[in-house]
């Protein structure tokens, strides 16, 4: 596994090929995880949100990228509201400088590497009728989940021997990204002090402002740790600290 937002959360890494028989050990992975869920038990350890959407068979959209990469949430949304997308001729490939990328295309020398979204992407235009399919595949590029398939499949494929597919897809119509998040991980133990500690103030508000001393002690006074790991997911994207403490 690996981390895009600093040891926060984890998700399946695109460069465990490296190893042989990597794909047993995410299938090994999804039974543990299947079995936690049947039988009530918590891990620790939180995966991204992305991933989580996977695991409950939820589409993947842009606006799950717009915290990640704020520029490539950017571009797809231009492409989103193209009328004529065939006059910006793309292909269901990408040029990326990603090192997974590197390591997966067929050229290593370079420090840049042709992906394919889909089989023979390199010769399959973008056009209208398909943009949100391409859009779709692309969001998944960014997020980190297409480059390990492979690693994915293994594991859905060891959760559902616990919690056959048709039992998780029906969870996955009352379960939300962040309430599968405390299913898996539980609820976190969040130091309010240390949120506050390490909060940065934006805009016109500065720290010591009435407005800022009165959300914090609502926080200190009103809330549960249910309710501060619900607003902390809302915040950040997930609903536990980083591995250094701080939010």
């Amino acid at each position: 596994f690996c981390s895009y937002d600093g040891g926060r959360t984890l998700q399946p890494s695109p460069t465990s090929s490296v190893h042989e028989g990597h794909t047993s050990y995410f299938n090994l992975c999804g039974k543990v995880v299947g079995l936690a869920l049947l039988h009530g038990e918590t891990m620790p350890m939180r995966f991204s949100s992305s991933f989580l959407k996977r695991i409950l068979g939820h589409v993947l959209t842009p606006e799950d990228l717009q915290a990640v990469d704020p520029e490539a949430y950017k571009n797809i949304q231009y492409i989103v509201e193209a009328d004529n997308v065939e006059d910006l001729c793309l292909t269901f490939a990408e040029t990326s400088d990603h090192p997974s990328d590197v390591v997966m295309s067929e050229d290593t020398s370079g420090r840049m590497a042709n992906f394919e979204l889909v089989a023979g992407g390199s010769e399959k235009d973008v056009t209208d009728a398909n943009k949100n399919e391409y859009i779709r595949l692309k969001v998944e590029h960014k997020l980190g989940l297409l480059r390990c398939r492979q690693q994915v499949e293994a594991f859905m494929a060891g959760l559902y021997e616990p919690i056959p597919r048709d039992t998780m897809m029906r969870l996955s119509r009352i379960v939300s990204v962040a309430e599968l998040d405390l299913l898996i991980a539980g609820l976190p133990n969040i130091d309010i002090d240390d949120w506050e500690k390490h909060s940065v103030c934006m805009g016109k508000l500065k720290s010591g402002d009435p407005q800022v001393e009165w959300f914090w002690k609502i926080l200190r006074t009103e809330f549960s740790q249910d309710e501060l790991a619900k607003l902390l997911h809302f915040v950040t994207g997930s609903a536990s600290v980083p591995a250094s403490g701080r939010v």
